[in-house]
């Protein structure tokens, strides 16, 4: 989802800034920006923090938003999740794309390089974050009827997404004919899940690593070969 920056406020006399004179922003905007905001923050929050772990003190702190304001923003915590769900899925329906639509790359290097840039994410942020849809369903799946819809949602979206790339493999007799692509792309998706909440508890990507091989060797696929530095290593990052 794209964010709108942030409005900046002029201090002490104004100058002629060079190029068109920016607009200020009205009351709407002003509101749709703040919203924005809070949504990215909370991107950022809920895929470090269990959302009973989460209070909204936190989020609303980081993006400098009085607390008795939340409510002109969003109709209640719920809302607000919701939100930041949407803007989730909006996020990884790009990053599908890239992976899985790029007809130059074989299936075994569409799958490949999805595994390995989350592999990268969890190195980068240090096993702290992981998937908002995940932690969630975890959390609010079996208790918040929205949320539970929601969420399985975005999982039928995925898969779907997925099971095309592979029904796309198939008719180019680049996967096998006897391969299912909605059972293995919900296959995958189970595993994916659980391979990235064990690599957060073991603070190591080996659980991806297995993953990625027993799902390549489900496929009867090769994983493809890498030059040496683009694929992590398992070890604990130092």
């Amino acid at each position: 989802m794209a964010v709108p920056a942030e409005p900046t406020e002029q201090i002490g006399a104004p100058r002629r800034p060079r190029g068109r004179p920016r607009k200020a922003l009205d009351g709407d905007n002003e509101r749709s920006a703040t919203r924005e905001r809070l949504i990215r923050i909370g991107l950022e929050v809920l895929s470090e923090t269990g959302w009973d772990a989460t209070g909204l003190a936190r989020v609303l702190n980081k993006a400098k938003v009085p607390k008795g304001s939340f409510y002109h923003y969003f109709n209640s915590k719920d809302d607000f999740g919701l939100a930041v769900v949407a803007a989730y899925e909006a996020y990884f329906a790009e990053r599908l794309a890239r992976s899985f639509g790029d007809s130059e790359l074989s299936l075994a290097q569409q799958l490949a390089g999805f595994i390995d840039a989350g592999r990268r994410g969890l190195l980068r942020y240090e096993f702290r974050r992981g998937c908002i849809v995940g932690n969630l369903g975890q959390e609010l799946g079996g208790v918040n009827p929205a949320f539970r819809s929601a969420l399985a949602g975005v999982f039928e979206r995925w898969e779907a997404a997925l099971a095309d790339a592979l029904a796309q493999a198939q008719a180019r007799e680049a996967l096998a004919a006897d391969v299912d692509p909605q059972a293995a792309a919900r296959f995958f998706w189970m595993g994916w899940e659980g391979a990235v909440l064990r690599a957060k508890l073991a603070a190591s990507v080996q659980p991806v690593d297995e993953f990625e091989a027993g799902y390549f060797r489900y496929l009867n696929l090769a994983v493809p070969e890498v030059l040496p530095g683009e694929r992590p290593s398992s070890s604990n990052p130092t």
